[in-house]
């Protein structure tokens, strides 16, 4: 063929029966096959997208992966790097089970187990209607939360947007963005003082809290009359997790629900053996994307930020100097909506 072949295991679909698909080598796609021994594979061109050293290469933010799933109506990820160059066999591992978080006997709670499925029944067999509509809301949100565990890492937007899920339906209210944060704020004040210590032992974390107490101001200021009593009645814990549950309702509502994904340092957890307060805020202080790679460096206009899409200056700095800055991790998250179920049930008994 003239040039490098690297060769992908995909996820199984439906290919048809001794067919390939002919990718016209678009973008450094040959072919989708079926190998000798059964596997469905992708064959690509390794020396597609290699950056040039002597001119600006324009960077793109197309996934071709992506294109080529809506294009056939089916999804495609790529398991395994099958192959390499010389067709050397490689059988590398592209996509990660689940997380690195270690499971053994003590991790299991017997009376925990026992205490979920006899609410869940004891409400689906009630005379009430209103009591069987709980019973199956419960288990869906086991299911929520099952899935989006079995997301994490790979699909993390899906993940993050499940465990937010199950935080809006904990109240059985439609929640807007200061009645959801402060649900949260309220789930576990001892979780919130364990996650707020940690945050705060870490030097560089520090000045979260001060954005923290502007955000907490700012929602203040725009509903004195409703809700500033209730925020003043927080506790600094309760406060900080307020203004990073706020910040990432409003990032769902500003980006995410117009097509934008969460910031990707969402899925990191630093640290999470140490039970660092890296675990839960990341250090991370923006993020933009690479339009043009230069063999000299980036120069201006090279760089982009998605919240230019916010059209009021004054909010667009709020969310690149504070909602970003205070966005909880997927771990974080995790931690609260699984405290928020647990509490859920501890109120049915």
């Amino acid at each position: 063929m003239g040039f490098t072949v690297i060769t992908y295991q995909l996820t199984e679909f439906n290919l048809k029966d001794g067919e390939q698909i002919d990718l016209g080598n678009f973008c450094g796609l040959i072919k989708i096959a079926r190998s000798r021994d059964g596997k469905l594979i992708l064959m690509t061109d390794g020396e597609y997208g290699i950056i040039d050293h002597t001119k600006p290469t324009p960077a793109t933010i197309a996934s071709m992966d992506d294109l080529l799933a809506f294009n056939l109506d089916i999804g495609i990820r790529r398991e395994k790097e099958l192959t390499y160059s010389n067709g050397l066999y490689l059988g590398e591992n592209l996509t990660q089970g689940q997380s690195h978080k270690l499971v053994g006997q003590k991790d299991f709670d017997l009376p925990l187990l026992q205490n979920a499925q006899k609410q869940i029944q004891t409400l689906y067999q009630s005379l009430d209607p209103k009591d069987i509509s709980e019973a199956v809301r419960l288990a869906h949100l086991f299911k929520v939360y099952n899935h989006a565990r079995l997301q994490y890492p790979d699909f993390i937007d899906e993940s993050y947007l499940g465990l937010m899920r199950i935080l809006d339906a904990l109240p059985n209210l439609r929640q807007k963005t200061i009645q959801f944060a402060l649900s949260v704020s309220r789930i576990s004040p001892e979780l919130n003082r364990e996650i707020y210590d940690k945050v705060m032992a870490v030097e560089g974390l520090r000045d979260r809290l001060k954005i923290a107490n502007e955000v907490c101001k700012h929602v203040s200021k725009l509903n004195k009359d409703k809700f500033a009593a209730e925020i003043a009645a927080l506790t600094e814990a309760d406060k900080f997790i307020f203004a990073c549950f706020y910040s990432a309702y409003e990032y769902r509502s500003k980006f995410v629900h117009l097509g934008f994904p969460f910031p990707y340092f969402v899925k990191e957890a630093l640290y999470l053996e140490e039970e660092s307060g890296m675990a839960y805020i990341s250090p991370t202080q923006g993020e933009s994307h690479v339009k043009t790679s230069r063999p000299g460096g980036l120069t201006d206009g090279d760089l982009v930020d998605i919240h230019c899409v916010i059209s009021d200056p004054d909010e667009e700095k709020r969310f690149r100097e504070w909602y970003f800055k205070l966005l909880p991790t997927w771990y974080f998250v995790k931690r609260v909506a699984r405290a928020g179920v647990i509490e859920k049930i501890k109120d049915k008994m």
